[in-house]
C-alpha cells in the first residue's frame, strides 16, 4: 500500500485559492482542452470542494463518487485539478484518488504533484 501524501503550507499562488475548477484547469494546464463535455462531472467535483460553510461541509462528509467514461475523456484531468484546488482551499482537507493499478496510480500521482507545484503547493514527501 502506498504512502499517504500530506500537503504542507507553502506559498500557494493566492489568485488560485477559491478559483472554480474550470478556471484552475485553464490556469494550471493551459495546454489542455477545457473538458466542457464533462460538465456534470465538473459540477459534482466543484460541489465537493472545501469551503467555510460548516453546514455544507457536513453534507459532503463521507461522500464518494465513481466516474465511468471512455478513455481520454478528461476524468483524470478533472480529478487532478480538483485535488489541487481542494488543497489550495484547505490544506487539511482529506481526500483520496483511487486507481486500478500501481503504474497508473504512480503516473496520476506524478502528474497531480506537477500540477500542485505549478500552483505553489508542495507535498511533504516531495522534499
Amino acid at each position: 500500500m502506498g504512502r499517504i501524501a500530506r500537503a504542507h503550507a507553502t506559498e500557494p499562488r493566492p489568485n488560485l485559492v477559491g478559483m472554480p475548477l474550470y478556471g484552475l484547469i485553464e490556469e494550471l494546464s493551459p495546454n489542455l482542452v477545457r473538458p466542457d463535455h464533462m460538465g456534470k462531472v465538473v459540477d459534482v467535483f466543484q460541489s465537493l470542494r472545501p469551503g467555510l460553510d460548516r453546514g455544507a461541509r457536513r453534507k459532503r462528509k463521507g461522500r464518494r463518487i465513481v466516474i465511468a467514461a471512455p478513455v481520454q475523456h478528461g476524468k483524470s484531468t478533472i480529478e487532478q485539478h480538483f485535488i489541487v484546488g481542494s488543497i489550495l482551499d484547505d490544506p487539511t482537507y482529506k481526500l483520496a484518488l483511487c486507481g486500478y493499478g500501481k503504474e497508473f496510480s504512480d503516473r496520476q500521482s506524478k502528474t497531480t504533484r506537477e500540477i500542485a507545484r505549478t500552483a505553489g503547493v508542495q507535498f511533504k514527501s516531495d522534499h
